[in-house]
């Protein structure tokens, strides 16, 4: 019997996304990371499935070789019955035939990229490491089709992961104590870094006035807590003159709508409700006083290491990743979730203590240094993924 031996180690990183997002971006991050850590030449070879959407961003990191883009969009349920595109997976997965399979995203073609590694494609044994964004599903969100089948994606992955990455403690504590007890051993916590597409140096350094006192960014979801800020804002407009700035594509609650137009017609609040691109919302982000993320639940977050990165002090809710992400409360302010005056007096008080905003950069900036940093995360995931 012939014994097929191999020159190199083959890894594959996988991260299927329908939108644009620090998910994508944080994918595209961590193959650059990789890529430059293991060169084409070397014993390691960086492979990559990804999203068409990011065909700019993952070309420049792998160029024509070792990357396959595809177009599955679950807002777009006919782009799953492109057949060309199931076919141009398979044929990739067996030129490559990895041995290490990185899944970095939740999709339902993960499954399929699942069935392929194990049962039409031989050789090597196959190791499959799973990031696991969310193991606690986010208050208030709804149940339907595509919620069932990333549940049925995420139980497939918990029996055939070898390994299972998760961003902070609160997480790895969760899952250690859920009905995950079996998969103690195999947790591993690796920190989401500063996206590099958001730092923008000659904008950090501009000398510019600040143009709002509180800014929010991020997707608009119901677990972000945007109408916490409104609550608050009109709270405050009792107290002082402040002007805040909300960021992000998504639907703010019907009921909140004429506290909005009020808010937006005393001048105090503008909501810019559709995509920024990345040096407009820098630019935001470094003209602003302070950011306000405050979430009703979380799991990981980009968003503080951006702030942190910009030197905008920050108030956020207690509650997921944030009380660990922010040296619990020396980086920032630290709230209980879902209470809009405790938000104001929050708001009320940072504005005016500008010792406490700038002791606050300065703890961000030293954790932008020793726990967000590229050589940590690198490190991490090379530990657990070699």
């Amino acid at each position: 019997m012939k014994i097929q031996t191999y020159n190199k180690v083959s890894i594959c990183c996988v991260s299927i996304v329908s939108s644009k997002g620090s998910m994508g971006d944080n994918f595209c991050y961590i193959c650059n990371l990789l890529k430059k850590q293991y060169p084409e030449g070397t014993k390691i070879e960086i492979n990559a499935i990804g999203a068409s959407i990011y065909k700019k961003q993952l070309t420049s990191i792998f160029g024509k070789n070792n990357l396959l883009l595809v177009s599955f969009n679950r807002r777009q349920p006919i782009s799953f019955f492109n057949i060309n595109d199931y076919i141009r997976i398979y044929i990739f997965l067996r030129h490559i035939n990895p041995e290490i399979v990185f899944f970095y995203s939740a999709h339902p073609i993960n499954i399929f990229i699942l069935f392929i590694l194990f049962f039409l494609i031989g050789g090597r044994r196959k190791k499959i490491l799973y990031w696991w964004h969310d193991p606690i599903p986010h208050s208030s969100v709804s149940i339907n089709l595509y919620k069932i089948i990333n549940k049925l994606h995420d139980l497939s992955m918990k029996r055939l992961a070898e390994k299972v990455i998760v961003s902070c403690d609160f997480l790895k504590v969760a899952l250690v104590v859920s009905s995950h007890k079996n998969l103690s051993r195999n947790i591993f916590k690796v920190e989401l870094g500063l996206l590099p597409n958001l730092c923008y140096d000659d904008i950090k350094n501009m000398k510019s006035e600040k143009m709002f006192d509180i800014i929010f960014w991020g997707r608009i979801d119901k677990y972000k807590g945007v109408e916490v800020l409104i609550d608050a804002l009109l709270l405050l407009s009792d107290r002082r003159r402040v002007k805040a700035v909300i960021i992000g594509k998504g639907t703010i609650k019907k009921e909140y709508k004429e506290k909005v137009k009020c808010l937006e017609k005393l001048g105090i609040l503008k909501i810019i409700n559709f995509y920024v691109p990345d040096r407009e919302l820098a630019t935001y982000i470094s003209r602003s006083k302070i950011a306000v993320f405050p979430y009703l639940d979380s799991t990981g977050t980009q968003t503080i290491q951006v702030a942190y990165y910009y030197n905008v002090p920050i108030i956020c809710s207690k509650v997921g990743c944030f009380p660990e992400y922010t040296a619990y409360a020396k980086a920032a302010l630290l709230i209980p979730p879902n209470n809009p005056k405790n938000l104001a007096d929050a708001i009320e008080m940072l504005l005016i203590d500008n010792q406490k905003r700038k002791t606050l950069v300065e703890n961000g900036q030293k954790l932008l240094e020793i726990k967000f940093c590229e050589k940590n995360i690198l490190k991490k995931l090379i530990d657990i993924i070699l």
